[in-house]
């Protein structure tokens, strides 16, 4: 199976080019399921919205989104909150939380967007039962997406509120993939606790003019029965090119190969 993670489009402060080169190239790659792990807008205003749409029903797949901080009102306290997902429920997704299941995988997706906090995310007393539930005895390759990161990486924003919590639900379970978005800053780990086998896969941004990493990227996933391979295409000159790979096996015991993961970033 062939899976697509986007993140942090940014419509608004987006580059349309770039976009149109994504659409076609997707193609080509005959993925079966795009995940979107949120900031679809930089604003959540309603153009934006409107042009995320379109570029929505363009794509070659089935997708799965969930919301970013920056798909909530951010000057309209107003409706910030007292309905700060009315305009993604209404362009994008009535759904803020999302679930896919086949034969191989089962995804969760969860909304970590916090109306009281500008930046920082929120997993909460609800969600960790809704994980707990969702995951519990299945053999299945587990792959948990959403915005916030839920670790430290350099000197980026701070893990969302309740990582702790979410960390060790990880542990415990079997979810063998976490997807985030957030820092406009791809990078792959480990989870950070004892005895896991849970990758982390840092998102960059898809589409938004730059200012932090150099290029824009997205991951292509590949999940076999018994393993996931890892890929990162970066545009560079006007094209997307594969830049780094990593097979993952996570029914065999790896906990002591996080240099060899983050050896290629």
């Amino acid at each position: 199976m062939k899976i697509l993670q986007i993140s942090d489009l940014h419509f608004g402060d987006h580059n349309q080019e770039l976009l149109e080169d994504f659409l076609q190239f997707s193609k080509t790659l005959n993925p079966e399921l795009i995940l979107i792990s949120g900031d679809i807008t930089q604003r959540a205003k309603k153009n934006q919205f409107k042009t995320a749409k379109k570029f929505l029903t363009r794509l070659p797949c089935q997708f799965l989104a969930i919301p970013g901080n920056h798909d909530i009102p951010l000057y309209n306290l107003f409706l910030r909150i007292a309905a700060p997902f009315a305009r993604y429920e209404k362009f994008i997704s009535q759904q803020l939380e999302v679930t896919y299941e086949n034969d191989t995988v089962k995804i969760l997706g969860l909304n970590t967007t916090n109306p009281f906090n500008v930046k920082q995310g929120k997993f909460s007393k609800k969600q960790a039962e809704l994980v707990s539930n969702f995951f519990y005895n299945t053999n299945k390759i587990g792959i948990l997406f959403f915005h916030h990161n839920m670790t430290a990486v350099g000197e980026h924003h701070s893990p969302l509120i309740g990582s702790e919590k979410l960390m060790k639900l990880a542990q415990s379970l079997p979810i063998h993939l976490i997807c985030t978005g957030h820092l406009h800053y791809h990078n792959i780990t480990l989870l950070p606790t004892t005895n896991s086998d849970c990758i982390i896969n840092h998102a960059g941004s898809l589409s938004c003019y730059r200012y932090r990493d150099p290029y824009n990227n997205f991951t292509v996933i590949d999940i076999e029965k018994e393993s996931i391979l890892l890929s990162s295409y970066d545009y560079i000159d006007k094209q997307f090119i594969a830049t780094m790979s990593q097979l993952y096996e996570p029914n065999k015991p790896n906990r002591n190969e996080a240099k060899s993961i983050n050896a290629f970033i």
